[in-house]
């Protein structure tokens, strides 16, 4: 029988026609039989309960176009879901499901599927039959391998494989055409598919924290890309097939090894914001100034000394970022800069504060969240 809490929240949405039930964060160890009366809803949270199994009948829920069920305690994927046909958003992030069952591929209205951080060590090919699928989030698993089936997924928008243990990718990434995110990050990758030249769509490419030691030649054949992550990579330079990614606006290089910036970086015109901390860099170029859109440039934990004047001149460029650094002092001009609405210098050598410009940021603010 369940709590008086949870029979009120259910019977207030019976009573309500609401099209949402939230029982996350309850206790649950089984669904209470009063739902299979909740007619009519069409988003069931249950997130941050104990449940580790469900019953038969929440197939009879056919109303059902949003199932959360992240954060339980399901050792195996519920088969039962599978009769939910008309199901669009299913969400099981942070179980302990090992493998996928067959009959997921029935589940050919799914748009969303979130298997994250589970463990899963291989996924089932019947995936590939999900033709609704246009996200896909297999994040935090352990998984080396991803079945030929899935080329299939014509639909497939967002690809989240990062965070698992492939040491290589298949070849036929490439089929998927409508892809526009892909995120390969936190894997033992030394290389990725020449084949991801034909994601004519790709707009967000994830390669960081891989041990490639040179950027992916194909990285510069993807002429739609306007996100690239590569920090981490162990690089120490960037090729002048980057000059390719002309519609390139976010450039991630955090943490590598390249000690100055490479003349390939001024030929990006579309750049807005370029991070390239971490990196053992000492000098700011005035070619910088070739860059009319950057708008954040972060130099923070690298060897710079000198803050060139010209960093204030420049009309776009608003935050600015140049903690932990070598400098000892910032000339007036960039000091006084009415374009830089965020100046950082902490944790310089400078024996005064950096002046009025400069202001505490988080850094999420100033970054650009991604997913």
């Amino acid at each position: 029988m369940a709590s008086p809490l949870v029979t009120r929240l259910i019977t207030a949405a019976q009573r309500t026609k609401s099209s949402e039930l939230d029982l996350s964060g309850l206790e649950l160890e089984e669904l209470p039989e009063e739902l299979r009366d909740a007619g009519g809803v069409r988003t069931l949270i249950l997130r941050k309960n104990r449940l580790n199994r469900l019953p038969a009948w929440i197939s009879q829920l056919t109303t059902l176009r949003r199932l959360d069920l992240s954060d339980n305690r399901f050792e195996h994927f519920p088969v039962e879901v599978t009769g939910l046909v008309g199901l669009q958003e299913l969400d099981l992030t942070l179980n302990g499901v090992e493998t996928l069952p067959p009959r997921i591929g029935q589940l050919k209205q799914l748009k969303l599927l979130s298997l994250q951080l589970n463990r899963l060590t291989d996924i089932s090919g019947a995936v590939g039959e999900m033709s609704g699928l246009s996200k896909l989030m297999l994040h935090g698993n352990r998984l080396e391998r991803l079945p030929e089936n899935m080329a299939s997924l014509e639909g497939l928008i967002e690809l989240y494989v990062n965070n698992n243990g492939f040491t290589s990718l298949p070849g036929w990434l490439g089929d998927l055409h409508s892809l526009e995110l892909l995120n390969v990050q936190n894997n033992a990758l030394t290389d990725v598919p020449p084949e991801l030249e034909q994601l004519k769509s790709l707009r967000m490419l994830f390669l960081r924290d891989n041990p490639f030691g040179t950027v992916p030649e194909v990285a510069g054949r993807i002429p739609s890309l306007t996100y690239l992550f590569l920090q981490n990579t162990g690089i120490e330079t960037l090729p002048d097939f980057l000059s390719n990614l002309t519609r390139l606006s976010h450039f991630f290089l955090r943490g590598n090894r390249l000690g100055r910036f490479p003349p390939v970086i001024f030929t990006l015109k579309s750049l807005v914001n370029l991070s390239i901390e971490s990196n053992g860099i000492r000098e700011v170029p005035e070619e910088l100034t070739a860059l009319p859109s950057l708008e954040q440039l972060n130099l923070d934990n690298n060897l710079v000394e000198v803050v060139p004047e010209f960093l204030g001149r420049l009309e776009n460029l608003k935050y600015l970022l140049l903690r932990h650094n070598r400098i000892r002092e910032v000339p007036r001009a960039v000091r006084e800069s009415r374009f830089l609405k965020v100046l950082e210098l902490e944790g310089n050598l400078m024996s005064g504060p950096p002046g009025d410009t400069s202001e505490s940021t988080n850094r999420e603010e100033w970054g650009t969240k991604v997913p």
